[in-house]
């Protein structure tokens, strides 16, 4: 499980993915006060822990939900972090030749980002048209969208 600081700054950006998230369920993950907490089947009988993780502490989504939220098989979820991962790999050394096996591409990938952080950036990008901005660290949409008589981004 991804408990970095890039992931945990992915997952409060990614307002839309935490308002999914009504109920927190033994085994999901928190941050809370700067604390990485796992929540039990002994806070789930507690209405007023429910709560307060609902209010205050910050979900960090394992890979399993993140499928689950994508509304994909496993197949076609894995297929689409393998092809984050491909393009971030080409965006970094397009400019370049880059000489390694598909072993050492893989790894070189591992070491950019993680399942997770190529997993949440499938979600913002198929269900919200957004990607991750590391300069801003925000999420942002790339297209335009007509809402009325506006465009918005």
């Amino acid at each position: 499980m991804d408990t970095t600081k890039k992931y945990i700054k992915m997952c409060e950006e990614a307002r839309e993915i935490q308002q999914e998230h009504n109920i927190p369920t033994e085994g999901d993950w928190f941050v809370d006060g700067g604390l990485i907490e796992i929540f039990t089947e002994r806070d789930s009988d507690d209405l007023g822990e429910i709560e307060y993780r609902r209010k205050y502490s910050l979900w960090l989504p394992r890979q399993d939900q993140l499928q689950e939220i994508s509304g994909m098989n496993w197949v076609d979820f894995d297929s689409a972090i393998k092809q984050f991962g491909d393009s971030l790999f080409h965006n970094k050394y397009s400019s370049k030749k880059y000489k390694g096996s598909h072993l050492e591409r893989s790894e070189e990938i591992s070491k950019m980002v993680t399942r997770e952080q190529l997993a949440i950036r499938v979600i913002m990008w198929e269900n919200y048209e957004k990607i991750w901005d590391d300069k801003k660290q925000e999420w942002v949409r790339l297209f335009m969208k007509s809402i009325g008589n506006k465009e918005v981004l």
